[in-house]
């Protein structure tokens, strides 16, 4: 009696495991043609010139829009003709913004392209106090949110010296408000959001 019962369990057990990786299988699936169906409609929306947006309900500017689908397809490891023709299109625009300038040094880095001449500009608009502000010629004060896409972008191209990475972490420890948070600029509120990339940021240059 025993031993049949044990052999229930046994089976039953079975059963159970079955069901589970047949679930866990049926899931994987499920997520991954999600995925296919996400990457087919990047595929399908990208412009003959390589980018993405410029739509009238597009959120962002078409280099944006196009900087940020680039690097997906960059971190999902897909290597093809659709991201070679966005990179084309974003090694072709000159940026005049700081946050442009760093998602270009970026993407173009990280697919390995020669970033060398980008990064002087990037480094050329960091101003006295150490951080990036919204234009490359330094007509705006700096702000947290440009400063901390050019930490990211010479990060990327391998081009964080200490000098300069020393210089940003100052700025944006110098701006912490007494509450432990940051908002967007010196002096501001602050939100979720910032204070969550900030000490992203910081994270990844810790001991500078």
């Amino acid at each position: 009696m025993a031993q049949r019962q044990y052999r229930f369990f046994i089976i039953f057990l079975l059963a159970i495991v079955c069901l589970l990786f047949g679930r866990q299988v049926s899931a994987q699936q499920s997520n991954q043609a999600n995925i296919d169906a996400e990457i087919a409609y990047l595929r399908s929306t990208q412009n003959s010139d390589g980018s993405w947006g410029g739509t009238e309900t597009s959120l962002n500017t078409t280099f944006q829009t196009t900087a940020t689908t680039a690097r997906t397809f960059q971190l999902l490891e897909i290597s093809d003709a659709t991201l070679n023709n966005a990179l084309t299109f974003l090694s072709a625009q000159s940026p005049d913004t700081v946050d442009d300038l760093s998602h270009q040094i970026e993407v173009l880095a990280s697919s390995g392209g020669d970033v060398s001449s980008l990064v002087v500009f990037l480094k050329a608009a960091q101003q006295e106090d150490g951080g990036w502000g919204l234009d490359l010629q330094k007509t705006f004060v700096s702000d947290m949110t440009d400063t901390l896409s050019a930490l990211r972008a010479l990060r990327a191209a391998g081009a964080a010296d200490t000098d300069t990475v020393s210089k940003a972490v100052g700025f944006l420890l110098g701006n912490q408000n007494t509450d432990g948070g940051f908002g967007f600029y010196g002096g501001d509120v602050s939100n979720v959001f910032m204070t969550a990339l900030v000490l992203l940021t910081l994270k990844d240059f810790q001991g500078t």
